[in-house]
């Protein structure tokens, strides 16, 4: 199968018929989260309201609106590299929930109902034996790197916040996407060092192809930062797809052996909570707006060994980097759920584009 230009057109068109019934199951997702922890999409849905019930309800009349008089997706090449659906592959546009709660006070109240309703979603979540024990089970590994590090570099590292485990999270990053995307296999056919692949066949020729892209994470962990990306990408290949194809090529113009959807996410709910950096801040800065709020702090201490000429790091391992694993495999668990009808849109489209070829 080769993703022509016909190819293309057809998919668009099937992309079309099936979108209204896209937008009513997202609709049910919606109107089903609000009394339990996946509520907290609502805020993706809508920032309109402090209060996360009215934000849930804002977002189903929006998509409402949307079902009577839709603007169709377009299938289009990608020429910004953001994070968000606004120029992406699959190009869904509308009117999304206006501000109407605004004003400095308003943003602050916000603002910490977005941080509380977080944590209370997370603690809600692992309320879950099921969810506890797998998780337990996956995360064995420890988020930071406490090596002894060579005495004459003890400057750069004591400038760093954190020293994060390199290799630790990538192998927790793959466990994860393969435990919440159980459809996918890992493929490490066509994965490399920095780019993690699953892969589901469709048929013979058609496989979906879910993509993490670590080009950036690992030299900025080295640097101590936490910079995990939250996206995922989503793309049609075939079977004759190697490993050096580079998203950014195959997303940006027409490729046979690869067709790209862009972002993986509902794109009327994405991200459906805060971002990776966004969460690692609200762990470890003083609350800006509510000085009376306790936040625990995490400090990084240093030991020197004279004798073997090492610096000897310790970090809060069993406070933050538990926090910080909790929270990704949390994260991944509302993206693949809030992503389930977008990729039942998808793959019925493919699937009646390769019977009209």
């Amino acid at each position: 199968m080769n993703y022509d230009q016909k190819f293309r057109e057809n998919l668009n068109k099937c992309l079309t018929s099936n979108f209204i019934a896209f937008v009513e199951n997202s609709i049910k997702f919606i109107k089903s989260v609000d009394k339990d922890y996946k509520r907290i999409i609502g805020y993706s849905i809508s920032k309109s309201y402090p209060d996360l019930h009215r934000n849930i309800e804002n977002g189903v009349t929006v998509l409402e609106k949307i079902k009577v008089s839709p603007t169709l997706p377009m299938l289009i090449f990608r020429s910004n590299f953001d994070d968000n659906f606004s120029n992406n592959e699959v190009s869904i546009a509308y009117d999304k929930p206006p501000a109407i709660y605004t004003g400095m006070q308003n943003f602050e109240e916000l603002s910490r109902n977005i941080r509380n309703d977080t944590f209370l979603s997370i603690q809600e979540f692992y309320s879950s034996d099921m969810n506890e024990i797998t998780y337990q089970a996956l995360q064995d590994f420890d988020c930071f790197d406490n090596s002894p590090k060579p005495l004459e570099e003890a400057a750069k590292y004591k400038k760093m916040n954190y020293i994060y485990n390199v290799s630790g999270w990538k192998e927790y990053l793959k466990s994860t996407i393969l435990y919440w995307f159980n459809g996918f296999s890992y493929n490490p056919e066509i994965s490399s060092e920095k780019t993690l692949r699953f892969t589901k066949g469709l048929n013979n020729d058609l496989l979906l192809m879910i993509e993490y892209n670590l080009d950036k994470v690992e030299g900025l962990m080295k640097n101590g930062h936490f910079p995990l990306s939250e996206n995922l990408t989503i793309s049609l290949v075939n079977s004759r797809f190697k490993a050096k194809n580079k998203y950014n090529l195959f997303a940006s113009k027409l490729d046979e052996n690869a067709l790209s959807f862009g972002i993986l996410g509902n794109p009327f709910f994405y991200k459906p909570s805060a971002s990776f950096a966004q969460y690692s801040a609200l762990e470890t800065m003083k609350y800006l707006y509510d000085p009376s709020f306790k936040i625990d702090t995490y400090k990084i201490t240093y030991e020197i060994d004279n004798i073997n000429k090492k610096l000897i790091v310790i970090h809060p391992e069993k406070t933050l980097g538990e926090k910080l694993k909790k929270y990704t495999f949390f994260y991944f668990h509302l993206l693949s759920v809030t992503s389930e009808s977008y990729l039942q849109f998808l793959e019925k489209s493919v699937i009646q584009t390769y019977n009209l070829q």
